[in-house]
This record gives C-alpha cells, sequence and structure tokens, in this order.
C-alpha cells in the first residue's frame, strides 16, 4: 500500500484515532467555500450534465458530486420515478468522491433502475466505454490535477485494510476507498 495511504489510514482509522477523524470532519466544514467554488468551475467545465451535490460531512469523510450521464436531462427531478421515465427508466451518473483526509478521488459509474413489480429501485454498477465517458472524465481529471488531486486507481482503493473497523463495517471488510471517502458506499 502506498506509504501516503498508510499514514492517512493510521492517522484516522486506528481505534485510538476517532477524535483525530472527528475534527478532521469538522475541519472540512470550513473548507465549503473552497469546494463551492471546485463544483462551480465543474458546472462550467461540463456545462450539458446535470451536476448535484451530494456532500454529508456528517456521515462520509469527502466531498460528494453526483454527474447526470444524459445530455438529454438538465437538472435532477424531485421525484426519481419520474426523472427515470423521462430518461427510458435507467439513470447513470457519474459518483465523484474527493477525500478531506488526502488530496485524492475516485469515481465510478452507477445504474438505477425502478422495479415496479416490487416497488423498489434497483442500483447497479455500470462499466462505461472511455468514450461514453470522454466529455465528462476529461474535464473532471484536468480540473483535478490543476488543484493538486489525484485519482486512486480501482485496485488501491479495493484493497482491504485487515486491521480498521468502522461505525458500519467490520474488521475485514474495510476498503482503503472506505478510510479515503465513506463508509457508506462501495469502489467499483
Amino acid at each position: 500500500m502506498d506509504e501516503a495511504i498508510q499514514s492517512v489510514i493510521n492517522r484516522f482509522f486506528l481505534p485510538s484515532k476517532l477524535e483525530a477523524r472527528l475534527q478532521a470532519q469538522e475541519t472540512a466544514g470550513g473548507r465549503l467555500p473552497e469546494w463551492s467554488n471546485l463544483l462551480d468551475q465543474l458546472r462550467r467545465a461540463i456545462p450539458q450534465y446535470a451536476v448535484q451535490d451530494f456532500t454529508n460531512l456528517k456521515n462520509d469523510w469527502c466531498f460528494i458530486l453526483e454527474i447526470l450521464l444524459h445530455r438529454s436531462e438538465k437538472s435532477f427531478l424531485d421525484d426519481d420515478k419520474k426523472l427515470l421515465s423521462h430518461l427510458g427508466g435507467r439513470k447513470r451518473s457519474l459518483m465523484l468522491f474527493v477525500s478531506i483526509f488526502s488530496p485524492l478521488y475516485y469515481y465510478y459509474v452507477s445504474e438505477m433502475s425502478y422495479d415496479y413489480q416490487h416497488d423498489q429501485f434497483a442500483f447497479d454498477y455500470y462499466q462505461p466505454t472511455e468514450l461514453e465517458l470522454e466529455e465528462v472524465i476529461q474535464p473532471l481529471n484536468r480540473m483535478m490535477k490543476s488543484k493538486n488531486y489525484s485519482l486512486l486507481p480501482k485496485k488501491d482503493a479495493e484493497k482491504l485494510v485487515p486491521e480498521v473497523q468502522t461505525d458500519c463495517l467490520e474488521k475485514g471488510k474495510v476498503t482503503v476507498f472506505n478510510c479515503l471517502f465513506s463508509e457508506l458506499f462501495t469502489p467499483r
């Protein structure tokens, strides 16, 4: 594991480090204007896509964005069923995670549909082609690089950190992604 990542895990996720993690989450709230600026820059860089801020620093240790990967839909609707209807039954979104602990970010594409028979939403991961994401990923990567952030490779995000447990994940199930970004999402 990369030394910088191991250092973050040691600083914030060993059993005696809960207070340090809570302090970092509280301090990140002071970075909201910086985050807001980054969010505005991204919206200007990809104006043909709707971007929504999902950040909740009480539950996660990262800033989170959802980028709707449907050029025909310029905004998120308050009702996901209506949005799915507009989109032909499937919603694809790029989920972007920006760590508060380290200058790293990560993204994946999720797909949401609705099962009317069982009256429930279904979520899955979608593996797009590079061409499908080119309009979004190139400006995103350029912007993040200009802010001195690096993309965490998938193989690193999925590495288990066996000595760590979180409120939601027991030892043996926690990944680097869970330590750097969120225990409520799973890297893909």
